[in-house]
């Protein structure tokens, strides 16, 4: 699945009581899963890792994400791929790895993606995982520039990182053309990306991997708030899974501390009842 065509050739096969297998447990993968459950279907994800959406979102979050789907009988299948697909000009099953047969009456191949760059090989431009931009989002060509999903930009420290996203590839492509305008601005991102499953929301912002300590703030509806700290406790990012108004909430204080620098501490963090909003307002005044 990789176009709004492929979306709608999907959807015909959506209907009560179909068996659909899908191939990756990315977000892609999950979100087809839930949809297609909420249409009355059978839904098993095969997934080849040890968890869902190993490269998007924290561990902990996946967990919680994956008992919900569970919750919602959707069924998991982790740690195997897939070897055939077997049918009669039609699949009617899945076989993995590991001998296990999977009947369905549809698969949905969501596997990942990868950066489209042959009109910037063409043009003899560096290639990293993506087409290579410096921290001004210049190609190797210093004439042309690059922004969006297939360039990977130089950090202050660190590798080159490639962010697939709306939000990065609208802001990317502003400011590339006010640097082919003139002016001289790094791209210093604040990443942030979302997915909508069944009737919850999931929230990342910031950095959420190489985090010392996270510390979570779970709400009185059950939506689940993760802090990540550094060693100093400084936020380094913050995602959440559950409603949409707790979530949006929760992510959006933790980039307005993330941005004024401000530490609350562990246990204010941590404690639902505590109103992060003042300490954001004093930083501002």
């Amino acid at each position: 699945m990789r176009s709004a065509d492929d979306a709608a050739r999907i959807f015909p096969y959506l209907r009560p009581g179909a068996e659909i297998v899908i191939v990756g447990g990315g977000l892609i993968g999950l979100e087809a899963a839930a949809s297609a459950t909420v249409r009355g279907c059978k839904v098993t994800v095969v997934e080849a890792g040890p968890r869902p959406m190993m490269r998007a979102v924290p561990a902990e979050l996946s967990h919680e994400v994956r008992l919900f789907h569970e919750s919602k009988d959707v069924r998991f299948v982790l740690g195997r791929q897939v070897s055939e697909l077997e049918g009669d000009g039609r699949v009617r099953c899945v076989r993995l790895d590991d001998g296990t047969v999977l009947p369905c009456t549809a698969v949905v191949i969501s596997v990942g993606v990868s950066p489209r760059t042959a009109l910037a090989e063409a043009a003899g431009l560096e290639i990293d995982n993506g087409i290579a931009v410096d921290r001004f989002l210049r190609t190797s060509d210093p004439f042309i520039y690059a922004a969006g999903d297939a360039c990977a930009f130089e950090q202050v420290s660190g590798p080159r990182m490639r962010l697939e996203c709306w939000k990065n590839a609208e802001d990317q492509g502003t400011l590339a053309g006010r640097n082919m305008l003139g002016s001289d601005e790094a791209y210093v991102p604040l990443p942030w990306m979302w997915s909508d499953q069944f009737d919850r929301t999931m929230q990342i912002a910031g950095q959420a991997g190489g985090s010392a300590e996270d510390v979570r703030r779970r709400c009185p509806d059950g939506t689940l708030l993760i802090y990540h700290l550094d060693k100093d406790q400084m936020i380094l990012g913050i995602s959440g899974f559950g409603s949409i108004r707790e979530v949006s909430r929760g992510v959006r204080m933790g980039q307005l501390l993330m941005e004024r620098g401000i530490r609350p501490g562990r246990k204010a963090l941590a404690d639902p009842e505590f109103d992060l909003r003042p300490l954001a307002k004093a930083a501002v005044a």
